[in-house]
C-alpha cells in the first residue's frame, strides 16, 4: 500500500528537480488543460498501482500461506498433544 505513497512522491520530486518521467509530463499535462494526457498519466498511475497491489497480494499468499499452514498445523499437532500453543511462540 506505500506504492501509492511513492507515486505521489515521484510526482513532487520530478516536478521541484526538473527530472523526466510520468509526474513531470502529468503536471505538465494539467497546466496545459492537455485532458486526453492528464486522462492517460492517471491511468498508468492507476494500473501501475493496481498492478503492484495485486503483485503484492499474490506474493504474500504464496509465502506467507505456506508459513501459517506450518504454523497452524504445529499449532494443531501440540494442542493435540495436550501442550499449549503459546509455547511455540
Amino acid at each position: 500500500l506505500q506504492f501509492g505513497a511513492v507515486l505521489t512522491g515521484t510526482i513532487i520530486t520530478e516536478t521541484i528537480f526538473g527530472w523526466p518521467g510520468v509526474g513531470r509530463l502529468l503536471i505538465q499535462a494539467i497546466n496545459t488543460r492537455d485532458y486526453p494526457l492528464v486522462q492517460g498519466c492517471i491511468l498508468f498511475i492507476s494500473i501501475t498501482y493496481v498492478a503492484m497491489n495485486l503483485l503484492t497480494d499474490l506474493i504474500y499468499g504464496r509465502v506467507l500461506d505456506d508459513h501459517l499452514r506450518q504454523l497452524c498445523g504445529q499449532r494443531r499437532r501440540q494442542a493435540e498433544r495436550g501442550g499449549r500453543s503459546s509455547d511455540l511462540e
